[in-house]
């Protein structure tokens, strides 16, 4: 016998390896004891989300570095719960700390393979780890992580240690916690969630980048089941159960990269930013919640708007953006002599003019500036396999520009992306709905708050103005006022200004006529007169900026039929003036935000009864009774008087039942409105209103490109305008208008030589489709 193998020996040698084992994890103990402090646990405080909320509560969009949504013990339903412990940790309620045979088998495992191969792990262990450890997969670890997670059993009863990890575990997408995970996964409480959802959330706690239910499906079915089989062998589960679990299909709900409602997120990160200085980095760890006015179903039905608008323009082109031959424009022009001024701006984004040097089937050159560029079939989906039935030499289309090489010459050009927005209120002022673009992720500027020529959007300010005059000098029927609507020109530098109707409008010039139906018919010669003649285009300028248009509009007679650079929400707002009879109320969007204890941090109601509250104190120190504040609290917003909104919601009426806008006869009820077109169609505007909305809607591309020669206002917008009204009035009946609107309506149209069609001819009237009524474009 060696002389090592002695039992004398052998007792000697097993004596000494204990005291160094007991040794070694003594020193453990301590060396955890002073580096590690377990009762941190309790005061730990985790990045934590910021919410935005809609009117109803429900989440919006999220502010986050990590996502999380902490839960208490008592919240997580029994399914999870059986779910973890099948899956992580059979004895978890009866061990302290570190499961013996668990941990021996790992062990044993690891010791053979001589690294660690195999975790076994208790959800305590595992907490010590993701708290307090690193990731490395070492033997000192391993001890450590055992002794932390005695401390922890010692500190903490088992429903406490439960909650923290399941709120601290990561499960991917930068999702911490169960809840969180739910949310993201499948847009739902884990409070909702079958035992199959359940399973799917525990499985991918050991790498939820291999075991993703989004990248790796396959493999995620698998762990899954394996999941589901544990809980069935531990009697979570009946076999029949489990095995109904295992065949359902894995369902993930597609969540959008920024919510529901990304431009809102942007406008509401403005004010937070303006209002508490907070940055993006702040809003991501503090765990704020926001609620706003947006209604989630108002907001959802916006978006179908925006993407209904841009199908419906695909389908009129095949290639986004106009395209004309030089062949057939006067003078007409070669090949070699055209330029175009959008050459000035050669740069990677740019929209610009491309002349189309040579056509195949499969793809087409093109010259820009002193750029060649080709385009195939991949860039070009729309044009459906064959550009010949597109294009041809000599034609001139509109191009967006990818990438320039300077060294070879050449461009690597796109499809034109188009653009389009919507803003919907209510007549207090609240956003109910914001979408400022067609697509976020390709472009996250906010169109609602753009600035862009209004057209003959414009001209219900200017006819304000205009009745305003009127009605003061005791004219009963401004609207019957003869305007004259002839080709005239007025006094300017360096040129005179020749305004002129849209060229497809007929007769081309209507002479001397009612006021109602130059608005109606949006005949530019007659509304210059009526700013340059009777109210005064600084008159106009006033009237815009008394019913809400912030922005600077110049006292120039081109102003009266929109060349001035308003936004969206701007004019949107004056329409709610004229809506809410005179009483301007401005815009907004977040109603409070509150810390992450549920303090109070700002609350709109309350700042706007202290500013009530100090106007009555301003007027009754003015000997003005506190009841004339009750009767008329709103007093100090009434920018225009009852009567010249009411006469100005007359020709916004005559204009949605016999003018640019009368295909809104198809609605089961009436709006008010003003289509928009400016010159050459770069802009196309609609804006109108119910009694009970304010809805503004725009297209155009970002460079101020043409859309095409017969895209207006009518055509381009409105339809889409009138699926998303007819939408959102679905659940709040939209009503009539006052009835004084509605009885002067029917007396004046026919005495202005417009016929007015009767609510039963409204519903179900099918205008053409061609345009031919859409004769609003200010040239």
């Amino acid at each position: 016998m060696s002389a090592w193998l002695r039992p004398k020996r052998c007792i000697g040698w097993v004596l000494i390896v204990c005291a160094v084992f007991g040794g070694g994890v003594a020193f453990l103990f301590y060396y955890a004891a002073k580096t590690y402090d377990v009762s941190a646990l309790e005061h730990f405080v985790p990045k934590q989300t910021s919410k935005i909320l809609c009117a109803d509560g429900k989440a919006l969009g999220l502010f986050f570095d990590e996502d999380r949504e902490p839960v208490s013990e008592r919240d997580l339903p029994d399914v999870l719960k059986h779910a973890l412990f099948a899956a992580e940790d059979k004895h978890f309620l009866s061990h302290h700390g570190v499961d013996g045979r668990g941990i021996a088998r790992a062990l044993w495992t690891d010791i053979w393979a001589r690294k660690i191969v195999q975790g076994g792990s208790t959800l305590s262990q595992q907490l010590a780890k993701m708290m307090f450890l690193n990731q490395e997969r070492t033997i000192k670890r391993k001890v450590l992580e055992a002794v932390l997670a005695f401390e922890i059993e010692w500190k903490y009863p088992k429903e406490k240690i439960l909650e923290m990890y399941s709120n601290n575990i990561y499960l991917g997408s930068r999702s911490y916690g169960f809840e969180a995970a739910s949310r993201r996964y499948f847009g739902k409480s884990i409070q909702d969630i079958s035992a199959d959802e359940a399973a799917l959330l525990v499985s991918m706690i050991p790498s939820p980048a291999r075991f993703s239910p989004i990248t790796h499906p396959e493999i995620a079915v698998m762990r899954r089941n394996r999941v589901l089989e544990q809980m069935a062998d531990l009697g979570f589960l009946n076999r029949d159960e489990a095995m109904a679990a295992e065949k359902r299909p894995i369902r993930v709900v597609a969540q959008e990269s920024y919510g529901l409602a990304p431009f809102v997120r942007l406008e509401v990160e403005k004010f937070l930013r303006d209002r508490f200085g907070y940055a993006l980095a702040d809003l991501q760890v503090k765990g704020i919640t926001i609620g706003t006015t947006i209604r989630c179903d108002v907001e959802e039905q916006a978006k179908k708007a925006i993407q209904h608008l841009a199908s419906e323009y695909d389908k009129r082109h095949q290639w986004r953006g106009k395209v004309e031959s030089i062949f057939k424009q006067k003078p007409p022009q070669t090949v070699d002599s055209f330029y175009s001024r959008t050459w000035e701006k050669i740069a990677s984004g740019s929209q610009v003019e491309g002349l189309i040097t040579e056509v195949a089937q499969d793809h087409v050159s093109i010259r820009i500036g002193t750029f060649t560029a080709n385009l195939d079939l991949q860039h070009a989906p729309r044009v459906q396999g064959d550009f010949t039935k597109t294009f041809h030499e000599g034609d001139v289309a509109l191009f967006e520009i990818d990438e320039v090489d300077v060294e070879r010459g050449t461009i690597t050009v796109g499809e034109m992306t188009l653009e389009a927005s919507l803003v919907a209120m209510d007549e207090t002022g609240a956003i109910l709905a914001l979408v400022g673009g067609v697509d976020f992720e390709a472009s996250n500027f906010d169109r609602v708050m753009a600035h862009r020529q209004a057209g003959s959007a414009f001209k219900p300010i200017v006819y304000a103005s205009f009745l305003e005059t009127e009605l003061a000098k005791g004219i009963v029927d401004p609207w019957l006022v003869r305007l004259n609507d002839s080709r005239q020109c007025y006094r300017s530098r360096p040129k005179p200004y020749c305004p002129e109707n849209f060229k497809h409008i007929k007769p081309q010039y209507a002479g001397v006529a009612p006021a109602l139906r130059m608005i109606t018919e949006s005949r530019n010669a007659a509304t210059v007169s009526a700013a340059a003649h009777i109210a005064g285009i600084k008159q106009v300028v006033d009237m815009a900026r008394r019913l809400g248009v912030s922005s600077q509009c110049e006292p120039y007679l081109p102003t009266a039929i929109g060349a001035c650079d308003v936004t969206l929400l701007e004019m949107t707002n004056a329409f709610s003036t004229i809506a809410s009879l005179g009483i301007k109320r401005e815009p907004f969007l977040v109603e409070y935000v509150t810390d992450n204890l549920g303090n109070t941090l700002y609350d709109r109601r309350e700042e706007t009864e202290k500013k009530l509250f100090n106007n009555q104190i301003v007027l009754n120190s003015q000997d003005v009774s506190s009841e004339t504040v009750v009767e008329d609290e709103h007093a100090e917003n009434r920018v225009i008087s009852v009567d010249v909104a009411k006469q100005v919601l007359v020709g916004m009426r005559s204009v949605a039942e016999a003018g640019t806008a009368m295909r809104s006869r198809e609605l089961p009820f009436p709006i008010a409105g003003k289509t928009g077109t400016t010159n050459d169609s770069t802009d196309a505007w609609f804006i109108g209103v119910t009694p009970e909305f304010r809805i503004g809607m725009w297209a155009g591309f970002d460079a101020k490109l043409s859309l095409g020669e017969r895209e207006t206002g009518g055509l381009t917008v409105l339809p889409s305008w009138m699926r998303f009204v007819e939408a959102i009035c679905a659940d709040t009946s939209c009503g009539n208008f006052d009835e004084f609107v509605e009885t002067k309506l029917r007396e004046l149209m026919p005495k202005a030589g417009l016929k007015m069609k009767g609510p039963k001819e409204r519903k179900g009237f099918a205008p053409d489709a061609g345009g031919q009524n859409d004769t609003d474009v200010s040239e």
